[in-house]
């Protein structure tokens, strides 16, 4: 029996495509006039939040423009509304940046609170998860990078905070994957893991929170130029 998992679909991406079908059956032609954000969201019943998010995406698809007089229909080319690869990483790319923002206002207080709590079993485990990332490669060098972060959830002994970090595991290892494989980011980040681990041993909670602050910003910057260069390879 074939039973596949059911896609979740974020709203702004349904917004996304009602919108590219208005303008292949032709209901919407180049420099028709959107409705505005308010009123779209009104008769899609959806938050505004979501249309803004919606309107960019389909911005940088280059299929509207924006200016202070309103939102109008950029292009109907079919080469641009039969592109659904660039579309999918375009839709990628915030997905993942909006999970690394989340992921730095949760990592940045368990790092803190770490520092505060951290047991020597804790520091341990986060020492032999750094010791194992140098010794691998592939998935086993990915898994030894999320597991060092698993014991730094851990180690902020809030178990509230280390559900919420378990739930965001598979997300983190997607982001592995898509940073670990640019040159010199694994050293770097083993570098901050290490660092990390220092001012939690030192027992200051301010320098292992900005430092964590600066380990998430470098991954988000790396992430981001990553995806950046595959949209502008489609």
């Amino acid at each position: 029996m074939d039973l596949k998992p059911i896609q979740r679909v974020k709203v702004s991406e349904a917004i996304v495509e009602r919108i590219q079908k208005l303008i292949v059956e032709g209901q919407l032609k180049r420099g028709d006039r959107l409705p505005s954000e308010r009123e779209l969201a009104e008769r899609l019943q959806v938050g505004r939040t979501s249309v803004r998010e919606a309107l960019g995406i389909l911005a940088s698809l280059g299929l509207v423009t924006r200016t202070c007089q309103g939102t109008f229909v950029g292009s109907d080319d079919q080469a641009l509304l039969s592109h659904p690869i660039r579309s999918k990483l375009i839709l990628r790319r915030r997905t993942l940046e909006e999970f690394v923002e989340a992921r730095g206002v949760l990592e940045v207080s368990i790092a803190g609170l770490a520092a505060e709590r951290a047991t020597e079993e804790d520091v341990a485990k986060m020492r032999e998860a750094i010791k194992r990332s140098k010794e691998s490669t592939g998935e086993e060098l990915m898994e030894a990078e999320v597991e060092f972060h698993s014991a730094l959830a851990d180690a902020a002994h809030n178990n509230v905070l280390a559900d919420v970090f378990q739930t965001i595991r598979d997300l983190m290892w997607q982001v592995e994957i898509e940073v670990i494989q640019e040159p010199g980011v694994v050293v770097r980040t083993q570098r901050d893991h290490e660092a990390i681990v220092e001012a939690i041993v030192a027992r200051d909670p301010a320098l292992a929170r900005r430092r964590m602050t600066r380990h998430i910003a470098l991954a988000r910057e790396i992430l981001m130029q990553h995806l950046e260069s595959e949209i502008d390879s489609t």
